[in-house]
């Protein structure tokens, strides 16, 4: 199956999605920050990455334009539980 990124600073978040993809057959990676998700990014090349836009080391924005200048093609995904729409409009203009 498919490589797969989980990027949030909630633990809790990145262990049931690990837990839920890596039972449909996924190999899963998770980052709880920015800079750990860039660096497993750089190292790992997944096919997906679920990013949360809300973190505290790096926001997911400036994670999602270092993945473009890296990957302009790279599929990410945002979860977020709160999301405005100056977050949508900033996501969009990354390049997503």
């Amino acid at each position: 199956m498919a490589k797969i990124l989980v990027v949030d600073d909630e633990r809790l978040i990145c262990d049931l999605l690990e837990t839920v993809l890596t039972r449909q057959g996924h190999d899963v990676l998770t980052a709880t920050g920015g800079t750990e998700a860039l660096k497993l990014f750089r190292e790992q090349r997944p096919r997906v990455t679920l990013l949360d836009l809300r973190m505290p080391d790096m926001d997911g924005i400036a994670v999602l334009k270092q993945i473009r200048a890296i990957d302009p093609k790279a599929s990410v995904i945002i979860l977020t539980g709160g999301g405005t729409a100056e977050w949508e409009k900033q996501a969009y203009e990354a390049g997503l």
